[in-house]
């Protein structure tokens, strides 16, 4: 579940707070995960099973139900993802991330 994303130039800061999908563990890596989160986010595509129930509430109030962030979207695809830090614990893998888009 994608936590917040904030415009920093040409580069966005994600927090990422909760767990990687159990279908996306081992599938992808979680940088590819991210991307390609990130990527509906700037479209509007993003799959409401991904999110917990309150980052989807958070989601569509910020976004007039459309799921879709113009800003984002703006930023261009996302070049790149790095993880700065991975926490564990016994229910979910938490990360915060740097994307940087072309």
């Amino acid at each position: 579940m994608i936590g917040r994303a904030i415009g920093i130039g040409g580069m966005v800061l994600v927090a990422l707070c909760a767990a990687q999908p159990a279908a996306a563990q081992g599938l992808t890596t979680i940088e590819n995960y991210l991307s390609t989160l990130i990527g509906q986010l700037q479209s509007g595509g993003a799959d409401q099973d991904t999110f917990s129930p309150a980052m989807w509430k958070t989601i569509t109030q910020q976004t007039g139900g459309a799921g879709h962030y113009a800003q984002l979207e703006k930023l261009g695809p996302v070049s790149s993802v790095y993880i700065l830090k991975q926490t564990t614990d016994p229910e979910r893998r938490t990360y915060d991330a740097v994307a940087t888009h072309k």
